[in-house]
């Protein structure tokens, strides 16, 4: 898994859908729900294959924002985007702690 490798959210966006990762995931009721298709997943139907933290304003605070490349188990993939700033993201946050993470033992402690 590599870390650090995108400059930026937009462009981590392009590169990530350059690499097939085409759907947006959006939290609903507990799933995460592909904007494209409508199709519904629980955190047991997915796996995170990267992740990036950016920060908001560099050296200012704790606002960020971390974008997740996830696989579902039928083969869809796509990304995910979480802000430290809402109340909705919060309840995103848990759900992605429960996703499984590809090739765990490579990822720096949190």
């Amino acid at each position: 898994m590599d870390f650090n490798k995108y400059k930026s959210l937009k462009d981590a966006k392009r590169q990530l859908i350059e690499e097939g990762f085409t759907s947006e995931f959006i939290l609903t009721e507990g799933k995460l729900r592909a904007s494209d298709t409508g199709k519904e997943y629980s955190f047991k139907d997915m796996e995170i294959v990267r992740f990036q933290r950016f920060r908001i304003v560099p050296n200012l605070g704790n606002d960020a924002s971390v974008i997740f490349a996830v696989r579902c188990n039928d083969g869809v993939k796509g990304t995910v985007v979480s802000s430290d700033k809402t109340y909705g993201d919060i309840k995103l946050a848990e759900f992605m702690d429960k996703v499984k993470i590809e090739n765990r033992e490579n990822v720096p402690n949190r």
